[in-house]
């Protein structure tokens, strides 16, 4: 499973690339090169100060979460039908050039609020495309809701590959 880290400031030129970062490239390369899905932002009523931004994910991670509604929902409830739209219906694919850019699209570039530079800020599975402004707003409207506490998460422990107990 992918794995995305940290944030990374890229700048964009006039015709929209970007560069993905490196350590997130590693994790979108296929066979048939690097890609991914970025999926704009909507409005959370239960997160106002949310700003807009592009969630992105390689096509495992998307397939994941559309193997999970399926199993969850009939395909024609109302949480599948939210979910194909909402997710199938705003996805764009995106595709690295040699250089590991990749073109976003003006429409994409609008709704993020991005010019001339782009924050990539990994969340594990999935990572945000955000404005620099936008990234410091998430950022602080996460903090805000936490009150900077990092959530209470069991972890199981798991045996290495070698064998070796925890």
């Amino acid at each position: 499973m992918s794995l995305f880290l940290g944030n990374h400031n890229n700048k964009v030129d006039r015709k929209g690339r970007v560069s993905v970062p490196a350590s997130f490239r590693k994790h979108l390369s296929s066979d048939d090169g690097c890609g991914f899905v970025a999926i704009p932002s909507f409005p959370d009523p239960d997160q106002p100060d949310d700003p807009p931004y592009l969630e992105g994910m390689g096509y495992g991670q998307l397939h994941a979460m559309q193997e999970a509604v399926a199993a969850s929902y009939g395909i024609y409830s109302e949480e599948y039908q939210s979910f194909t739209e909402l997710t199938f219906g705003m996805a764009n694919e995106l595709a690295c050039d040699a250089d590991g850019r990749v073109v976003l699209p003006q429409a994409l570039l609008d709704h993020a609020d991005i010019s001339d530079s782009a924050v990539f800020w990994g969340l594990g599975s999935k990572f945000l495309i955000l404005s620099p402004r936008n990234h410091q707003k998430k950022l602080a409207a996460t903090l805000r809701r936490t009150g900077g506490r990092k959530p209470n998460v069991l972890v199981r422990p798991t045996l290495s590959k070698t064998g070796d107990q925890p």
